[in-house]
């Protein structure tokens, strides 16, 4: 085997020659790191589209708030730098300009928005780590794709997409409000089972009537109650909400009032009053997919609704 020469004798013009025709591989070279000026401008030109995605995070999530569907009316302007922004159900693409630092130029940063349990919506930005233990937006139907954009280009402006104001936190609070108005909307029906229940004919004749009006449905139209229905033989109120206006999921939109009756040993389901002591309706139980609230009152055996009992009021939970 022939050695090669001792390094020290070799001559530093070979080695340079040999190296330029690619007879001796180069040693792999670190890239000088950008200037802190040049790093603040990439950066700032990154911030530039997440400013001008704002408008498009806030419909969002005001859109997933209130109706959950997956689209959004808003058109944003993509302003400097950013040259398109394409929303792709649940996901926001920034794609920078030619105008850009050559490092970002035809690159894509992406917004991601993943879901919590108690319907917040929060945001992936870029290539940062997704929110752990959270399914993408839309039961996991929202598409995550890698950015690239790299990573430290991006870290201010991923800063702000997380810290964005989370309008979906209002979600509850948005379908409670909901809520509350099919309860004030059953009103009119209360009252006549707590005026004509006086026998169970009367009952039936009462139920009958209110269930005839508004096409069947007992509800003028709403957006966000389907229909208000008497049940003519224990006079329980069925309220079904419109699960699509409001985000719901379906069959899981209902609430139940069911009447009780005062008497002489507490208080009886209306249908048995009826037929013993003849109580009138005086207290009203509602219940959601839940009921802990009126079996504490004990109320027992009344019909529990669908509606999880996160969007009900305290007394339907």
């Amino acid at each position: 085997m022939i050695k090669p020469p001792n390094p020290i004798h070799w001559n530093p013009t070979a080695i340079g020659m040999a190296m330029s025709f690619g007879l001796i591989p180069h040693a792999p070279v670190a890239a000088d790191p950008l200037p802190a000026s040049t790093l603040y401008e990439i950066r700032n030109q990154v911030m530039a589209g997440m400013n001008a995605a704002r408008s498009l995070m806030a419909c969002m999530a005001e859109e997933y708030a209130h109706v959950k569907t997956g689209t959004c009316p808003a058109k944003p302007t993509p302003g400097a730098y950013v040259d398109r922004i394409s929303v792709k159900k649940g996901r926001i693409d920034l794609l920078y300009g030619t105008d850009t630092r050559p490092e970002i130029a035809g690159k894509i940063l992406s917004l991601t928005a993943y879901e919590t349990p108690d319907n917040h919506m929060v945001w992936r930005c870029g290539n940062h780590s997704p929110p752990p233990g959270l399914k993408t937006l839309w039961n996991g139907a929202t598409r995550y794709i890698p950015s690239t954009v790299e990573n430290p280009y991006s870290s201010a402006a991923c800063a702000a997409a997380t810290a964005f104001p989370d309008m979906s936190a209002y979600r509850g609070e948005v379908i409670r409000d909901q809520v509350n108005q099919g309860l004030k909307l059953a009103d009119p029906a209360k009252r006549l089972v707590e005026r004509y229940a006086i026998t169970p004919a009367h009952l039936k004749a009462a139920a009958e009537l209110f269930n005839s009006q508004s096409g069947k449905t007992g509800v003028t139209e709403n957006l966000y109650v389907s229909s208000i229905r008497i049940d003519p033989t224990t006079g329980v109120i069925t309220i079904s909400y419109n699960a699509e206006n409001m985000g719901l999921v379906s069959e899981q939109n209902t609430l139940a009032l069911s009447p009780y009756a005062s008497t002489s040993g507490g208080y009886l389901a209306l249908q048995e009053s009826l037929l013993t002591e003849r109580g009138m309706a005086t207290w009203w139980a509602c219940s959601s997919a839940t009921q802990a609230y009126i079996t504490g009152l004990g109320l027992a055996g009344a019909p529990f609704g669908t509606l999880p009992a996160q969007y009900a009021p305290t007394e339907c939970r």
